[in-house]
C-alpha cells in the first residue's frame, strides 16, 4: 500500500490471501458489471474463508460478499475472535438472482498490525431468508496512513444499476474518450459501486462503499429496478444516500434521472423522475436529465434504445456520455474544481 495517489489495496477470492475449506464452491464467475470478480459460496454449516496476508498491516477493511433472497448468517472473525454475525439477506428482484458483492461488512478500528479474518457459514437462515448461503467476493485492506472514509483526490464513483455499469456504455468508454480528448493529462480515476438491484437492497451498503473506493464525487442513478414495486420507497432511498454523501462524508453529488422502461407504466418512472428534479432543488444538485436529454421520455426499441427497450444502444451511450461530459464540468458543478 505504498502507492500515494491510490494507496488501499484489493484481493479478491482467488489471490493468494484467500484459503477456503473443503465445502466451499470456489471460481465462481461474476458477471454484474466492473466489480466482477471470481466467487465462492458456501451453505454448509462451520465451513470456513480464511483472509490473510503476512505483508498488508491494517487498521480497516471492508468485505464484499455475496446477498440474495437465500442467503443465512455469516459470522465473521477477526484473529479468533467473533467480529460480528452478518445477515446476508437481500431481496434483490426474484429467488434467482443475487448480488455477489455487497459491500457488507466493515472492520474498523482495529489495532494497526497483520490480522487473520475467517468468514464462517453458520448454516442458519435468516429472519427472511429462504436459505443458508455465504459467499465472499473480495476485499479492500484500507491504507492505515489514510484515514477511513477519507476522500481521493480525482476519483469519480458511479452509483447505478445496468444502465450505467456497463462495458463500454455512456459512463465507460464513450465518457472516458470525452476526458482524454478533452481533459489531456488529467487523472480522473473511474470506479464503480456494487451494481445494485432495488435502491433499498443497495442503501444499506453504501457507507461501507464509500469507505472503500474513498471517491472524490459521487454520480447516483437508482430507481430503475425499484420499478413497479410499490413497496420500495425511491425518493426515501435517494434522499438517505444524498445525506450519505454530503453529511456524513462531504462530498459532492450529482444525481440522475431514470430512462424510460419498456414494458412498464410511464407513470411509474415519471414519478420516480420527479422526485429526482424535486430532490436535486432541494439540495441544490446538479441533475443529470438522461431521460429528457437522450429520451425524450419516449419508450422504444430501436434507436437509441437496445431492443430491450431498457438499455441504451451506441447512439444513446454517445449522446449521454456527451450530457455526463457537459453536467460535470459545467461551472457551477461543486465537483468540477475537484475531478
Amino acid at each position: 500500500m505504498a502507492d500515494l495517489i491510490f494507496p488501499d489495496y484489493r484481493a479478491n477470492s482467488n489471490a493468494s490471501e484467500f484459503t477456503f475449506s473443503s465445502g466451499w464452491t470456489t471460481g465462481q464467475a461474476d458477471n454484474s458489471g466492473h466489480n466482477g470478480a471470481l466467487y465462492a459460496t458456501t451453505s454448509t454449516a462451520n465451513e470456513k474463508c480464511t483472509i490473510y496476508s503476512d505483508s498488508i498491516p491494517f487498521t480497516d477493511a471492508v468485505l464484499f460478499m455475496y446477498g440474495s433472497q437465500s442467503a443465512g448468517i455469516a459470522q465473521i472473525y477477526v484473529d479468533g475472535n467473533l467480529y460480528t454475525e452478518q445477515d446476508c439477506y437481500l431481496y434483490i428482484d426474484g429467488q434467482a438472482n443475487s448480488m455477489k458483492n455487497a459491500a457488507m461488512v466493515w472492520l474498523k478500528g482495529l489495532t494497526r498490525g497483520l490480522h487473520k479474518i475467517e468468514v464462517v457459514c453458520k448454516g442458519v437462515a435468516g429472519a427472511k431468508s429462504t436459505g443458508t448461503t455465504v459467499g465472499v467476493n473480495y476485499i479492500y485492506y484500507l491504507d492505515p496512513d489514510t484515514p477511513a472514509g477519507q476522500a481521493l483526490e480525482s476519483r469519480l464513483l458511479i452509483v447505478g444499476d445496468s444502465n450505467s455499469d456497463r462495458q463500454g456504455g455512456w459512463c465507460d468508454g464513450q465518457f472516458k474518450t470525452l476526458l482524454r480528448n478533452y481533459m489531456l493529462g488529467n487523472r480522473i480515476q473511474i470506479d464503480y459501486a456494487t451494481r445494485p438491484s432495488g435502491s433499498s437492497d443497495y442503501i444499506r451498503f453504501l457507507r461501507n462503499e464509500i469507505v472503500a473506493k474513498r471517491p472524490a464525487m459521487v454520480q447516483l442513478m437508482l430507481g430503475t429496478n425499484d420499478l413497479p414495486r410499490p413497496e420500495i420507497i425511491t425518493k426515501d432511498n435517494i434522499e438517505q444516500a444524498i445525506k450519505i454523501c454530503l453529511t456524513e462524508f462531504k462530498i459532492p453529488i450529482q444525481i440522475s434521472t431514470i430512462l424510460p422502461r419498456n414494458g412498464l407504466n410511464a407513470f411509474g418512472w415519471n414519478k420516480v423522475n420527479g422526485q429526482m428534479r424535486e430532490l436535486s432543488q432541494k439540495y441544490h444538485l446538479p441533475l443529470l436529465d438522461l431521460n429528457t436529454y437522450v429520451t425524450n421520455n419516449i419508450v422504444s426499441t430501436t434507436t437509441p434504445m437496445q431492443a430491450d427497450g431498457i438499455h441504451l444502444d451506441a447512439v444513446g451511450d454517445n449522446l449521454g456520455a456527451h450530457h455526463f461530459f457537459d453536467v460535470l464540468f459545467s461551472p457551477n458543478n461543486p465537483a468540477r474544481k475537484l475531478l
